[in-house]
């Protein structure tokens, strides 16, 4: 796969994730009140804090396999930035991990769980405080609790090798929470 292609499918996502979309779980969409907090689902601001796990240890290659059927090529904790882990699935497919750092980024998983939130993205239940799921941006963001989040997401590979996008999302999610203290 070539890492410059993904990278820039990563990129993009994160800093255009979900804007114009409109609310389907709620009345009112929350708002993030700066780039250090961000409006949970219940509407109250929450302080950003880092994530205790480096991305590739919060997801693992071992994770990746499982949850997608495929075999992981190569790993890489440098293509993305400092809070992220890319893994080359094939030719034409990666999934990658993003952990928050607490500094604020407005590309961050805080900011792209904010942006979900008051966007039309699917709530999942039964990962960690909250968890939504945008279709259309092969991506799940979850807070963690106690103003920690990441997300998981997709990269190229469809149909064919990750036409089961949710499920191998939740899976990848399920298998991250459990790695959080």
């Amino acid at each position: 796969m070539r890492k410059s292609g993904a990278l820039f499918a990563v990129l993009a996502l994160l800093a255009g994730c979900g804007g114009g979309e409109t609310a389907s779980d709620s009345t009112s969409a929350p708002e993030v009140t700066s780039v250090e907090s961000v409006a949970s689902t219940a509407g109250d601001s929450v302080a950003v804090a880092a994530m205790d796990v480096a991305p590739c240890e919060l997801v693992t290659s071992d994770d990746v396999a499982a949850a997608t059927g495929l075999v992981v090529v190569g790993e890489d904790d440098a293509a993305l930035g400092p809070n992220s882990c890319l893994f080359d699935v094939g030719t034409s497919a990666a999934v990658f991990v993003s952990v928050d750092d607490g500094g604020g980024s407005s590309t961050g998983p805080a900011s792209l769980f904010a942006a979900y939130v008051a966007g039309s993205a699917e709530s999942i239940s039964g990962l960690g405080e909250a968890a939504v799921y945008s279709s259309t941006y092969r991506t799940l963001a979850v807070d963690a609790g106690g103003g920690r989040y990441f997300a998981v997401g997709l990269s190229g590979g469809y149909p064919e090798e990750l036409a089961a996008d949710r499920e191998i999302l939740i899976a990848l999610a399920a298998a991250a929470v459990g790695r959080i203290d």
